[in-house]
């Protein structure tokens, strides 16, 4: 299949900032300006005019008529510039009301966690609002949440389900942003064994067919930047890839669509072995130009050697942590809460571009927690992820 190259930029979406009315100027006050700026013109076209008198070879001198259209100076009528006889006698010529612009408020979103399948017990949860956020967290679906000053939430140390509460106050007068999710409480992250996708998986819709952009980082020899290998299927031929180099990063488009249904709704395919994992982000978007990152977590605390290995147990939210023959699913409903999802830049039921973004995995890049990230480093000649291939599991919209 012939590669496609089309460059999509990326936005990456912060919290809004909510604006503050702007200060409104009295009926009063807005007269006494129109009165002093008309007559200020008026005393200014006046000097004008005996100046063309006395010189026949000027232009006339314009300036603006009461109702807003340009004449002589001759056509501009003289208003007094006592204020307290304009705000009475000219009363009839600057009594209407001025328009005022609408001023449109950014909506009150609710607060945006970084949500995955599951937390080490005792995780601080870090919450992002438009305004101040209150936190809670219940064991039962029908326990009421006991509301407390966020932006963090301290999960406990019991394992299994909980809930999670959070909601903006003071940003909207009629109405609270809540978002609720339900989370696992686990020692460690689903094992590669445990949560993995096959190419043979009857789950798989269908999988990307264009390759929009691509960016190679560096270590990367021309030998391996081979943009068809990230198309169709994936395979059991751990050379046919495209490698990304150390930093580099690839964005994928799907017709139709990817959409958010129950579980997963796509996968990441890359070719590691054994232990060797090679970590990146993962982005979605629907128009190419607003993406939305899934939140990331690594358990990890020591630098891993170029050729070195780690636990998967460790590795939550990021693509790379399966080997040859098997994906990395991803759920988007995990992006529920996220910003640009409630400000409807993201759309989970019309995902078009996937973008994966390699890991220099040298502890300078941190996770959604603030925790560094370390995989093989340095690599060089096929240096960073290496990726197979991207499947949707979504049924077609």
């Amino acid at each position: 299949m012939a590669t496609q190259h089309r460059m999509v930029g990326s936005v990456r979406n912060e919290p809004t900032a909510r604006s503050a009315f702007p200060a409104v100027p009295s009926h009063a006050a807005i007269r006494r300006f129109m009165a002093v700026t008309t007559a200020f013109l008026a005393t200014a076209c006046e000097a004008a005019t005996e100046s063309t008198a006395s010189n026949p070879n000027d232009a006339d001198v314009t300036a603006p008529t009461a109702d807003g259209a340009f004449g002589t100076a001759t056509d501009v009528e003289h208003i007094d510039t006592d204020p307290a006889k304009n705000d009475g006698a000219n009363s009839d010529a600057v009594s209407e009301d001025v328009p005022l612009t609408p001023v449109e408020l950014p909506p009150c979103l609710a607060p945006s966690f970084p949500q995955l399948d599951r937390y080490p017990p005792g995780t601080s949860l870090p919450f992002e609002a438009t305004e101040g956020t209150e936190v809670a967290l219940t064991l039962h679906p029908d326990e009421a949440p006991a509301w407390a000053a966020g932006p963090t939430l301290i999960l406990p140390t019991t394992l299994g389900p909980a809930l999670v509460h959070a909601r903006s106050v003071g940003c909207d007068a009629v109405a609270t942003a809540v978002t609720s999710a339900t989370i696992e409480i686990a020692d460690g992250y689903a094992s590669a064994a445990d949560v993995a996708v096959a190419p043979s998986d009857p789950a798989i819709k269908g999988w990307a067919n264009e390759v929009v952009s691509v960016v190679y980082g560096s270590g990367v020899d021309e030998t391996w930047r081979l943009p068809d290998e990230a198309l169709g299927p994936a395979g059991d031929d751990a050379l046919a890839t495209l490698v990304l180099g150390n930093g580099g990063q690839v964005t994928l488009a799907f017709e139709p669509p990817i959409r958010d249904e129950s579980g997963p709704d796509f996968a990441v395919f890359e070719n590691a072995f054994l232990q060797f994992y090679e970590l990146a982000f993962v982005e979605v978007s629907s128009d190419g130009v607003h993406f939305e990152r899934f939140a990331s977590r690594y358990l990890g605390t020591e630098p891993v050697s170029p050729y070195g290995y780690h636990d998967s147990t460790w590795i939550g939210g990021l693509a790379g942590k399966h080997p040859l023959g098997y994906g990395t699913p991803f759920d988007l409903e995990w992006l529920r809460s996220a910003s640009a999802v409630q400000l409807k830049l993201v759309d989970l039921d019309a995902i078009r571009y996937v973008r994966i973004i390699d890991i220099v995995g040298d502890g300078q890049t941190s996770d959604s927690f603030g925790a560094p990230i370390y995989d093989p480093t340095p690599t060089f000649g096929s240096g960073g992820f290496d990726l197979d291939a991207v499947a949707r599991l979504s049924t077609a919209p």
